[in-house]
């Protein structure tokens, strides 16, 4: 169904007995929770500003009745649309300066490219490819890197080869100075479940109560710091609309920050920063928890959330979220 089927709708049925009529109201709608509903893993991109990416969709080929709709951000901006089945050509969003003119979509595939990146595209992208046989739903996360510095690895092992040759060579032209200069700029892979603690290790032995340790989120935000040797968080609690709130952890000893029972949206980059100078990069890859069970078996859905009195808890079953 499209938005275009949202209206009134008769049935006139006519029997012996007389006629009976009767009326129905559709509204169709989008919903930018479903594709998060629907979504059972993400895949991680990484570039350099300037560069192109291409967010690539499990779609070999596009049968012609398809309806693809891509979104950005936590919010789910609606960037671009194609109706096939309508033999329209695709709608972009032309309001947002920062996306305009550079998105371009695939009509075999409905996969989206990015043209000219920047910083600012760094974020979530989500997409949704509804057909008259079935419903797939994709979500990326994409890296935009400053000039000079490198890319975030998409593939853990295969990038992490390269790096190592990256530095080694480096190393042996221009000495160890710049080798260890270098190890800030790669950032550190570190992937867990939805519900697992992911600490981001420092490296460091111990802190000198002197330091000033900050850890910043995506677009630079910070979201915890040391300082004279005092724990800040509760001031960056609502950061990125709360979504750190109660959930960050600062090891005293060595400043390394550990995100307690964490979600998909803390998926993202992280950086480290020691009296004002960065030391440790990081790319969080958060995955949906999964649990499978024998038939006939049990299985225990933890929330490891303490409830208060007056709590309101819901237990919701499949796309449609039914109690």
């Amino acid at each position: 169904m499209r938005i275009k089927h949202s209206g009134l709708y008769k049935i006139e049925v006519l029997q012996r007995a007389g006629t009976s009529n009767m009326k129905f109201t559709v509204t169709v709608y989008e919903s930018p929770s479903a594709v998060d509903a629907g979504v059972t893993d993400m895949k991680l991109m990484s570039v350099k500003e300037g560069g192109p990416v291409i967010l690539q969709t499990d779609v070999p080929q596009l049968t012609g009745d398809e309806l693809i709709v891509w979104r950005f951000g936590d919010k789910g901006k609606l960037i671009a649309k194609h109706d096939i089945e309508a033999k329209s050509p695709p709608l972009y969003d032309d309001t947002d300066e920062r996306l305009r003119d550079r998105f371009k979509l695939n009509h075999q595939t409905g996969s989206l490219t990015i043209t000219n990146t920047r910083t600012t595209d760094s974020g979530h992208y989500k997409v949704k490819i509804s057909s008259n046989k079935q419903t797939i739903y994709q979500k990326y996360i994409v890296t935009v890197s400053e000039p000079g510095l490198s890319p975030a690895p998409v593939a853990g092992i295969v990038v992490a080869g390269i790096v190592v040759v990256v530095l080694l060579v480096a190393a042996a032209a221009t000495g160890v100075i710049y080798h260890q200069r270098k190890i800030a700029e790669v950032p550190e892979t570190v992937s867990g479940e939805e519900g697992d603690d992911v600490e981001l290790n420092t490296g460091v032995t111990k802190i000198q109560t002197s330091d000033l340790i900050e850890w910043k989120g995506n677009k630079d935000n910070l979201i915890a710091q040391i300082k004279e040797g005092t724990v800040d968080i509760t001031s960056y609690e609502d950061v990125f609309h709360g979504v750190f709130r109660d959930r960050l952890k600062l090891d005293m000893k060595t400043g390394s920050l550990t995100i307690t029972n964490p979600r998909i949206e803390h998926t993202g980059p992280y950086k480290l920063l020691i009296n004002n100078k960065c030391k440790k990069r990081f790319i969080v890859y958060i995955r949906v928890k999964t649990l499978t069970v024998k038939e006939n078996g049990s299985v225990t859905l933890e929330t490891k959330t303490e409830i208060q009195t007056g709590d309101e808890i819901r237990w919701m079953f499949g796309n449609k979220d039914t109690s």
